[in-house]
């Protein structure tokens, strides 16, 4: 659940949902395009999660251990570079100028069912530095703890998906965009600290995993 306080998902949701009310459309056509999106991403996560867990499990035990170990050092220096940003972010962009006219496009100039489902693969692409090294982590530790249970995969696109459900219920309760998108702007710092706790967490879980300390 950590890991679902992504600000780069969170935008993109506020802004679809944004280009929705823009457009005028009716509640069941918001309701129709918002699920659309949700569905599409959740499917994208759960499969490349499918994908992951089964990749890992059908390697040999010594390799599986090898690369389970290389991902724990990866997301510890993922973890510790989320940190960073928490203190100093810089001026980099979260996204590409590209990318950015991209998701503009799919959200506010083409709003509907379609362009909803495009937006999901769009989505996906524009959040692996965030969501793709959670998506490892978690992976590894499924590998290593329930082998034949990839249906956990399932749980986490659930989880990350959460927040946007929950902004998406809020908002047709008569939520102010403007008000999410204020909190997601005063709270960036804030999610990017969270996770890279968490990526840390998860990373030394794995550790404790490989070396016996721990069985999960």
């Amino acid at each position: 659940m950590l890991f679902s306080f992504n600000p780069t998902t969170i935008a993109i949701c506020v802004a679809l949902l944004m280009g929705s009310t823009g457009k005028g459309h009716t509640r069941a056509e918001r309701h129709v395009i918002a699920l659309s999106y949700l569905i599409t991403l959740f499917i994208i996560i759960a499969i490349a999660g499918f994908l992951l867990v089964s990749l890992l499990v059908a390697l040999p035990a010594t390799v599986q251990l090898n690369v389970s170990l290389l991902l724990s050092i990866v997301g510890i220096v993922w973890g510790i570079v989320s940190i960073k940003d928490y203190y100093w972010y810089g001026s980099h962009r979260d996204i590409s100028s590209r990318l950015a006219r991209t998701l503009h496009t799919y959200t506010v100039k083409k709003n509907d069912p379609t362009s909803a489902t495009i937006l999901g693969f769009i989505t996906a692409y524009a959040t692996v530095p965030s969501i793709g090294i959670p998506l490892l982590l978690v992976s590894a530790l499924v590998a290593l703890s329930h082998p034949y249970k990839i249906t956990f995969m399932a749980c986490f696109a659930g989880m990350i998906l959460l927040p946007l459900i929950i902004i998406f219920i809020a908002y047709l309760r008569g939520l102010t965009l403007s008000s999410v998108i204020k909190w997601k702007e005063d709270s960036k710092g804030t999610f990017r600290l969270v996770l890279g706790l968490s990526g840390i967490f998860l990373s030394w879980l794995i550790l404790l995993s490989l070396n016996g300390t721990i069985a999960l």
